[in-house]
């Protein structure tokens, strides 16, 4: 090959690889919940036996009541995106049911479910009430934003669930989501999770 013509093609093919280098750098920094490619962030690594509280209302509980069928829910915010395990509840109650999941933030109340997988039922609640935990079948994740926790009674094997008497932006609903009204109390919940890495 005459020089002057190879001298040119090396010098197109080098750009051409740092123009590839570029592009390739603009979708790094993305949130993987399955195998992560080079250079994506992942929850991959994020499970219960490495995640934290990152979210709670851990306030002193006064005493408990249950009311079947009763809906519960508390906002928190998250700064940037996270990889979610679950929550827990202040909860109790033999044998009794109660589910926990996230919803999205509709002008100050839940609005819905942020999808599928942020749902947890349980059925082995214990007797005596304490922070339950409900973790989630696989790690999700959330984007920075406000989100509310929800934490159901069941209607039939309605748990006991314990208070206190400082409110702290709880809500409640009797009609399965259809409305919400300010709480007078607190509850006890949090939200579990890790940092992308």
């Amino acid at each position: 090959m005459n020089p002057i013509k190879a001298r040119i093609l090396y010098g197109l093919l080098g750009v051409l690889a740092v123009f590839c280098l570029a592009l390739s750098g603009q979708f790094s920094g993305t949130v993987s919940s399955g195998s992560g490619g080079g250079g994506e962030a992942s929850c991959d690594g994020c499970n219960t036996s490495n995640d934290a509280v990152i979210a709670q209302d851990a306030l002193t509980l006064v005493s408990n009541t249950s009311q079947a069928g009763i809906w519960l829910a508390w906002s928190f915010t998250t700064t940037g995106t996270k990889c979610i395990t679950g929550g827990y509840f202040g909860c109790g109650g033999k044998n009794m049911d109660a589910t926990f999941e996230i919803y999205t933030n509709n002008a100050g109340s839940p609005g819905s479910r942020v999808g599928d997988g942020y749902t947890k039922f349980k059925t082995d609640i214990p007797d005596t009430i304490a922070d339950i935990d409900f973790i989630f079948d696989a790690v999700q994740t959330l984007p920075a934003g406000t989100y509310w926790i929800v934490w159901k009674a069941d209607a039939t094997n309605k748990p006991s669930y314990g208070y206190g008497e400082t409110n702290t932006g709880w809500k409640y609903s009797t009609n399965s989501g259809s409305s919400w009204a300010n709480s007078s109390y607190n509850m006890r919940a949090g939200v579990y999770g890790c940092d992308p890495s």
